[in-house]
């Protein structure tokens, strides 16, 4: 097990829950994250839409079961045409917390917002984040933490 990881840039819808989900936060699908990120040393960023209607102690109390800090939440970059934009947003994040050099990794159903090189463990959208997932993010970070 790797200690590398020290942020999480975390997106919620697709993630917490289905994409399209008359329930938001599927507790099967937190205990799920909760057990895939417990043995890691880290922290959580929000990079979902909801950081921008969600108050901070709103966010920190939504994702507290996974029984990891809230560091923060990302920029918003409102920007149609930049092409990878939640990206940016970790970037400008990184660079604006001078975490620039902090070992990161992101989980999200969108593989638009990322360059493809970028270390993000992709989530089914129509399930959110599952039990199947929880060995496959385990051998995600040992193989993101070992580049």
């Amino acid at each position: 097990m790797s200690q590398n990881v020290n942020l999480l840039f975390l997106d919620f819808d697709g993630v917490t829950h289905p994409l399209v989900s008359p329930q938001m936060f599927l507790p099967e699908c937190m205990d799920a994250l909760a057990t895939a990120i417990m043995p890691y040393e880290l922290e959580i960023v929000v990079t979902s839409t909801w950081r921008e209607t969600y108050h901070y102690e709103k966010l920190e109390s939504l994702l507290s079961v996974l029984g990891k800090k809230l560091q923060g939440v990302t920029p918003v970059i409102d920007d149609p045409f930049l092409k990878y934009v939640r990206y940016h947003e970790v970037r400008q994040y990184l660079t604006e917390s001078n975490q620039i050099e902090t070992p990161w990794l992101a989980i999200d159903d969108i593989p638009g917002f990322y360059p493809e090189d970028a270390p993000v463990y992709w989530s089914d959208s129509k399930t959110g984040f599952t039990v199947k997932d929880i060995s496959k993010l385990s051998k995600f970070i040992e193989v993101a933490t070992q580049n």
